[in-house]
């Protein structure tokens, strides 16, 4: 294997890794997100946080 393929290979990997790990952060921050969003939905909508003395729901 040559030089000049090894390196662009390399530089490939290095792309195709930042690309990989953004698109794994974009992911886990929706998730994220999601998860703190839904804590404020509480059944009558009025978009209070849930606490464990609410026994309506």
């Amino acid at each position: 294997m040559s030089f000049g393929r090894r390196n662009t290979d390399w530089q490939a990997w290095g792309q195709h890794r930042r690309r990989a790990t953004a698109r794994m952060a974009q992911k886990s921050r929706e998730r994220e997100i999601e998860e703190y969003q839904a804590q404020f939905e509480d059944k009558d909508g009025k978009g209070r946080l849930k606490t464990e003395g609410n026994k309506d729901e």
